[in-house]
């Protein structure tokens, strides 16, 4: 797994034995639409869309970032909504999804002006978030 750091390395190894239980137990793939975080679950979100895309319809990205030189790598069928405070000093996609539009891949990048790293408190009460969110369909 190509990860920004062995701790994160970690934590994804722990996400993909718990899918493999889940998998196995009680959640089924088709039950899995979406996934969406903020500032490290972000990152999070990028590599889950990009290591399980057939579990995705869409991913929402607040305040994450990803290595643009893997673009290639990620599905041309899942859109991802990412998100960030004009003043966020920590973590910064707009590298990552100008990138995956140049790869041909669905990627939105939307700025909210003068916040800071909590961009959440701003997207989260936003309808058309929400609305964009839930109007995704798996497409495998």
């Amino acid at each position: 797994m190509n990860c920004f750091s062995q701790s994160l390395c970690a934590s994804f190894s722990k996400l993909e034995e718990t899918l493999q239980v889940a998998d196995t137990r009680c959640l089924r793939a088709r039950e899995v639409d979406l996934i969406g975080a903020y500032s490290l679950g972000g990152i999070g979100t990028f590599a889950m869309i990009r290591d399980h895309p057939d579990l995705f319809a869409a991913g929402l990205v607040l305040c994450g970032a990803w290595n643009p030189a893997q673009a290639a790598q990620f599905p041309t069928d899942v859109p991802i909504l990412a998100l960030r405070g004009e003043k966020d000093n920590l973590l910064d996609a707009r590298p990552m999804i100008i990138a995956l539009q140049k790869a041909d891949r669905p990627a939105i990048y939307r700025e909210y002006p003068g916040i800071n790293h909590n961009v959440w408190d701003y997207a989260y009460p936003d309808p058309a978030i929400w609305d964009w969110l839930f109007s995704q369909q798996r497409k495998r």
